[in-house]
């Protein structure tokens, strides 16, 4: 049987694919405790990157973060990948993105005047059980959500992360894989009041319906209409169609999840999923 066209599947994500409930007694909901490098060894083998290098006998490269948000994930894989291909050939490398959700958003932030500053990420459907050592960054925050929180922005973000993402790998030609890990299914929105969270329709509906608005004319002028064009062509081109969580629930059992993430089974029966769709599409 011929044998796959990469050596190396390099992964990115949030706790999705970095695998926070794996073990939930060890890691609970701590984000510290999964994202202190000295878990590494434990909780690596144990999420669904590892599981499908393992069964396709390739290396793999996980840099995802707990807690991470899309405009980390597209930071850290640019980068990473610009690294990477300092000792690789693009031809060898196979990577896989766990998108997040899109309503995460990076702030750059410096605690003090000489400090080198530092990403800090918003989310804001659980602001309500975030806190912070500093109250102006908390209370900058919800501002922020009060006035400023919208679709229009979000879901452009999230857009646009995709199609710059996309560009540069295929422009490196590199093969990529991109999935929603959960946001597909259930969008948390504020109501009116912008104080209770409520379930919105799942994404992609949410997009295709914002871009067939009948206010089109509101959409050239915020500059979204071309890009959600965009993002619907690669997302029919190079998404795996399947969310993880969508896949999870579909199986009808209570084992694979969590406090609403995967554990260790859930990501062997993800691992297991989508192996097969790379293995049917990268093997020579």
């Amino acid at each position: 049987m011929a044998g796959l066209n990469f050596k190396t599947l390099y992964a990115n994500g949030d706790s999705w694919t970095c695998g926070d409930i794996v073990d939930p007694e060890l890691f609970g909901d701590n984000l510290s405790k999964v994202n202190d490098p000295a878990n590494k060894p434990y909780r690596l083998p144990r999420v669904w990157p590892h599981k499908i290098g393992k069964e396709l006998g390739v290396e793999v490269i996980n840099n995802s973060h707990a807690g991470a948000s899309n405009d980390r994930i597209f930071r850290r894989t640019f980068n990473d990948i610009i690294e990477l291909l300092k000792n690789n050939k693009p031809e060898d490398i196979l990577v896989v993105i766990g998108w997040s959700s899109p309503e995460r958003k990076d702030f750059f932030y410096k605690w003090h005047e000489n400090d080198s500053g530092e990403w800090e990420c918003l989310y804001p459907g659980e602001l309500d059980h975030w806190t912070s050592e500093r109250e102006e960054l908390l209370t900058f925050y919800k501002l922020y959500v009060k006035n400023h929180w919208y679709p229009e922005e979000f879901i452009t973000r999230h857009c646009l992360n995709n199609i710059s993402l996309h560009y540069f790998l295929e422009s490196l030609n590199i093969k990529h894989i991109f999935f929603n890990s959960f946001y597909e299914n259930k969008e948390q929105v504020l109501d009116e009041n912008k104080h209770q969270l409520l379930e919105s329709p799942k994404f992609n509906t949410f997009i295709e319906d914002f871009r067939n608005s009948s206010n089109k004319d509101t959409l050239k002028r915020l500059e979204i209409d071309n890009i959600l064009v965009q993002y619907n062509k690669i997302y029919n081109n190079v998404f795996f169609k399947d969310t993880f969580l969508t896949y999870l629930l579909s199986l009808d059992t209570k084992e694979e999840l969590v406090d609403f993430h995967p554990t260790e089974k859930g990501h062997e029966l993800w691992a297991k999923h989508l192996s097969s769709y790379i293995n049917d599409k990268f093997r020579r």
